[in-house]
């Protein structure tokens, strides 16, 4: 998937799937890291994230990596988001391998309900040469 197909599936699915009400319940910031530029053996970064869940739900957030090859990266087991909880973390640095397939990436941080639903998410690109 090219990363503009990426991005119009990502427009729709958040045409298709708004719900203001549910928007409202959680807060949930990611800030693009202040290098998107990275060589082989660099680290992308830093950027951070904080989500504050401000329902009585429980709520799941995993982290992703769509890489140019196509190909999805987990890097988390899944974060529990209790409700009224907050999680938050700054600094954040991500390494890029080596061996890493030079092209663009995209970061998500996707929010899932207690169904298992997608409930929201956030990204950002950056490009490894």
């Amino acid at each position: 998937m090219d990363g503009l197909h990426l991005h119009r599936c990502v427009i729709r699915h958040r045409i298709n799937n708004y719900n203001h009400s549910s928007i409202l319940n959680t807060t949930h910031t990611l800030t693009v890291p202040t290098t998107t530029l990275v060589s082989l053996g660099g680290y992308v970064g830093p950027f951070s994230s904080t989500i504050t869940n401000n329902t009585s739900s429980t709520y799941y957030m995993y982290l992703y990596v769509y890489t140019p090859g196509g190909s999805w990266l987990v890097l988390n087991s899944g974060q529990t988001i209790s409700a009224g909880q907050t999680l938050s973390a700054s600094n954040l640095y991500s390494y890029v391998p080596y061996a890493a397939q030079t092209g663009t990436y995209y970061y998500f941080e996707i929010t899932y309900d207690s169904s298992w639903n997608q409930y929201e998410y956030k990204y950002f690109t950056y490009t490894v040469n």
